[in-house]
């Protein structure tokens, strides 16, 4: 009985110290696996910082612009990520870019440029290889014979234009799966390959006729099993306005107004009773008619202003004078128009001006003759009798009266912007003078309004409120909401969170770092990557070395291993404390004794009363058996 217990403590024991093996051996598995190191967020202001934060930065970590820099030397990213938060800032890199089984990522793409150029590095301007993802803005290159662009087997997004302007050489080089978007434009010399994908060189026009990708342009090539692409955004065509210029007909009728370079039709109007129509005249010296003496005809527009007129001349009568009788005629002469010659005595004259010179209208008829009555002198084309003696009549011009003012706009556009960090709206997006404005800034979580801003429109704000109204000036208005970060203590901590101990980053370890892209933007965690808020870490602090520093779940192994060793020497002392004793054979029954044959013991009278007791016989031991 006690023999099958111990065979089940034993059973039972086994399966506990092979369960307690079985979850040290995943917990040490868990542990010798690489750990997310806790991200920060560090600040550069000059190219050395920026070389000794790259070099020394954690995984995951951020980098922040203060100031534009330009940094001369090769910068190299390798097994880890890094996030750049260009703050509005440029970095210039004027030697290379090489990500080598890393990321190099943009915060925000739209919030600053990161610009990479080979002035000074190795020969082409962005590697990215070891399945890489690299986010730029634009990249140039001028080295004979390199690429701009080089991606093995990685990613690599251009927001910008890519540039080569050397002697040979190749602006996109794309091959072993990667994948490489432009944003923009690719520009190369004519002795610089377009792009390169897989092993195919290809020219702009070599595209794919149907692309994978809306809006851009597909270059792919399938080499040894791997589809490389390159995207190219698709340029948008946009036309210019073109200026648009008037035309004034006199005595016909066309185009009122017409581009440079357009076709212009015109036609003269009826003419006047005993008049027919001559010809087309204009004062601009580029004008030509397609067929001036055609009371319908063209001419291309030039780019100015043009003034056409249709011209009229008397009818041609052949009068057959009877003998005896004579008709007498006179000459009429107009001076700046047309319809002059011999008139009989009595007949009508019909006469036109000239298009008025640059600058000036036709004002009036004016003649030395008492006896010549216009029929409406102030008519650019009219008519009067001949006299009896020769007249002169004269086309007079006036400056002409400045175009009126264009009218006013009934309303006016508002435009509200903000630095970042907060939300600027208002009550309208346009409005009439007069019309009172609410504008409103919202911050972000663990922000402020600074102040406003006045960009145009010259109205008055008061600073120190984030709701203030104004009035609508007779102009387009533009204001810009600027916020400013809160100190720590001015922040409230979420009360569901931990909060860290003065001069300690190290998390609640029953806590889990939020991944920087997911992280909430109402988070006031002083370990958040992407709150500015975020305490910083100088590039000499030792945690840089040897990123998360003491991995608490060492400890927890020693002590599960000490717990295990325990438990298996308490095992061992029971087993040895309730140990059977040995089994010891039964002994063997005794052989027969014969006892020989004595002669009987002699029978002693007892005394009276007292029963009588036989004589001791003195009998043989048996024998033992042995065990």
């Amino acid at each position: 009985m006690e023999t099958r217990t111990a065979t089940r403590a034993m059973t039972r024991t086994a399966r506990l110290v092979s369960v307690l093996l079985a979850l040290i051996l995943a917990l040490g598995l868990f542990v010798a696996a690489p750990q997310k190191a806790h991200a920060a967020t560090r600040d550069v202001a000059n190219a050395t910082e920026l070389l000794i934060m790259i070099k020394h930065a954690a995984n995951n970590d951020v980098i922040r612009l203060t100031a534009n820099i330009t940094c001369n030397s090769v910068i190299k990213i390798a097994d880890k990520t890094i996030t750049f938060d260009l703050n509005g800032k440029t970095l210039t890199a004027a030697a290379s870019v090489y990500v080598d089984k890393g990321k190099l990522l943009l915060k925000d793409p739209n919030n600053g440029k990161f610009n990479v150029s080979c002035q000074t590095g190795d020969g082409f301007s962005l590697c990215a290889e070891g399945i890489s993802k690299v986010e730029v803005t634009n990249v140039s290159n001028s080295f004979n014979g390199y690429e701009a662009v080089r991606a093995v087997s990685s990613e690599v997004i251009v927001y910008g234009n890519v540039t080569h302007t050397g002697a040979g050489g190749i602006g996109v080089n794309c091959y072993y799966g990667s994948r490489v978007t432009v944003h923009g434009t690719i520009t190369v010399s004519s002795s610089v390959d377009y792009v390169k994908v897989g092993f195919t060189v290809k020219t702009q026009s070599d595209r794919e006729a149907t692309s994978s990708k809306t809006g851009y342009y597909e270059y792919k090539d399938f080499t040894n099993g791997y589809t490389s692409i390159v995207w190219v955004k698709i340029p948008l065509i946009s036309f210019p306005l073109l200026p648009v210029y008037p035309i004034t007909i006199n005595s016909g009728s066309g185009n009122e107004a017409g581009v440079a370079g357009a076709t212009i039709t015109i036609t003269a109007n009826a003419a006047p009773a005993g008049r027919v129509f001559d010809k087309w005249t204009t004062a601009s010296a580029d004008v030509a008619f397609a067929n001036a003496a055609s009371a319908t005809t063209t001419f291309v527009m030039p780019a100015h202003a043009v003034t056409v007129t249709a011209t009229y001349k008397a009818i041609e009568i052949s009068i057959v004078t009877p003998p005896g009788l004579t008709l007498v005629s006179n000459t009429a002469t107009v001076v700046s128009g047309t319809g002059g010659g011999a008139y009989i005595v009595g007949s009508t004259v019909s006469i036109a001006a000239n298009a008025a010179p640059s600058g000036q209208t036709f004002d009036k008829w004016v003649t030395a003759s008492a006896d010549v009555a216009f029929s409406n002198a102030f008519s650019a084309n009219t008519t009067f009798t001949m006299p009896a003696s020769a007249v002169t009549v004269t086309a007079t011009y006036k400056t002409a009266a400045a175009p009126p003012a264009p009218p006013s706009p009934s309303t006016y556009a508002i435009s509200v912007t903000s630095g970042g960090n907060g939300i600027i709206t208002s009550s309208h997006l346009a409005a009439a003078p007069g019309t009172v404005i609410t504008l409103t800034a919202t911050p972000a979580a663990g922000y402020a309004l600074n102040n406003w801003e006045v960009l145009s429109g010259g109205v008055s704000i008061s600073n120190g409120s984030t709701t203030f109204t104004f009035t609508m000036p007779a102009a387009a208005v533009s204001i810009k909401g600027n916020f400013q970060a809160l100190p720590p203590s001015a922040i409230t901590p979420d009360p569901g969170s931990s909060t860290p101990g003065p001069g300690t980053s190290t998390p609640d370890p029953g806590t889990t770092t939020p991944d920087p892209g997911t992280t909430d933007p109402g988070s006031t965690d002083p370990n958040d990557p992407n709150d500015p808020n975020a305490p910083f870490v100088p590039y000499d602090d030792p945690s840089l070395l040897t990123p998360g520093g003491f991995n608490w779940l060492w400890l927890v192994l020693i002590v599960l291993v000490l717990m295990v060793a325990g438990i298996g020497v308490a095992i061992v002392l029971v087993l040895k404390k309730k140990k059977p004793a040995p089994s010891v054979a039964a002994p063997a029954a005794p052989a027969p004794v014969v006892v020989a044959p004595t002669a009987p013991a002699p029978v002693v009278a007892a005394p009276t009363g007292q029963p009588l007791a036989a004589a001791p016989v003195d009998m043989p031991e048996p024998p033992v058996a042995s065990a």
